[in-house]
């Protein structure tokens, strides 16, 4: 029998993953623009909304979404449905969260969005959530594929309460805030 060796994360990786459970928690407050914001799904956070569930399952058994697209879906982050505070209608928030918010996160962040809005027929809101930009052209990117960017800092995260400073000070190294 051969055992392999066990790998523990590197550091960056666990103040990532924290990073991401913490802001996943509070998403609500995040999403100002939405009126009466519900948590549909969402990483860290306890419990689901049976009516979007069965939204995604009737879309799946009705061919309006593959499997691929069905695994997309189950992969974002954080849902969450409001009203427009403007004209009340049902809006959609499609989140992706990363500490470091690289180009990858956005093309999927639209792509998500997308599927999302073909399987509840509403308007949604791709996002991608926060602290740093890897690269400041990646704002360009964002408008071009319609995918908002918003910043949850370190602080809003409360990662100081799991990390030292010094730590936290090297994630940030040579990278913008969002």
């Amino acid at each position: 029998m051969t055992v392999e060796k066990y790998e523990p994360p590197s550091l960056s990786v666990l103040v990532g993953r924290t990073y991401r459970d913490r802001i996943g928690r509070y998403r609500p407050r995040y999403v100002g623009n939405l009126r009466h914001p519900v948590i549909c799904r969402g990483d860290g956070y306890q419990g689901y909304d049976e009516k979007f569930e069965d939204l995604l399952f009737d879309a799946r058994d009705r061919g309006i979404i593959n499997q691929e697209e069905w695994d997309e879906v189950w992969g974002i982050h954080t849902i969450v449905r409001g009203e427009d505070r403007e004209n009340g209608a049902v809006v959609y928030a499609a989140v992706d969260i990363a500490l470091t918010v690289e180009a990858h996160h956005i093309i999927r962040a639209a792509t998500r969005g997308e599927i999302m809005r073909r399987i509840t027929g509403e308007r949604t809101i791709p996002a991608v959530i926060g602290a740093f930009l890897s690269n400041n052209s990646f704002r360009l990117l964002a408008l071009e594929v319609g995918v908002s960017l918003d910043r949850a800092s370190l602080e809003d995260a409360k990662l100081y309460r799991y990390f030292n400073e010094d730590v936290l000070k090297d994630i940030g190294q040579g990278k913008s805030e969002l």
